[in-house]
């Protein structure tokens, strides 16, 4: 008895084990690597808009159209502190003068340091006017 006690002991720990590695290969796809860079594009207006990432001589990194009221967090690899990029917006509301707005900005995201990770970080806010960087300097949201 004590040899099949032994065995399911085992197969048991081996079980817990591989439960676990499974845990931690799902972690959430949406989780943020702040190796990579991290610029944040809030949609505050009340239409879709499209946000695309690109390099200042326009080629496109990554992008999306961005529902009412959500946010758009990079994760493709590697926004660098103090490197120029260009965010673009196309909004079609109807709040700007002539029934929309088409942005190109070109910025630096900011050197930030949090757990000993150097990043680069950015956020804007697209309002029905404008596209706005916003003030925060570095990103201290949950990771």
């Amino acid at each position: 008895m004590s040899d099949i006690r032994k065995r399911l002991h085992s197969l048991l720990a081996g079980a817990a084990l591989a439960a676990t590695a499974i845990v931690v290969v799902a972690a959430p796809a949406s989780a943020i690597v702040l190796n990579n860079g991290l610029i944040i594009v809030h949609n505050s207006t009340d239409v879709p808009v499209v946000v695309k990432m690109l390099t200042p001589s326009g080629h496109e990194w990554e992008g999306t159209t961005l529902a009412p009221g959500h946010t758009f967090a990079t994760q493709r690899c590697c926004y660098a502190a103090g490197s120029e990029y260009r965010l673009y917006v196309l909004h079609k509301g109807p709040g700007t003068k002539y029934g929309g707005m088409d942005n190109n900005i070109y910025f630096k995201p900011a050197l930030c340091n949090r757990n000993g990770i150097p990043y680069g970080f950015a956020e804007f806010n697209v309002t029905d006017h404008n596209v706005n960087r916003t003030y925060t300097k570095c990103y201290e949201g949950p990771l």
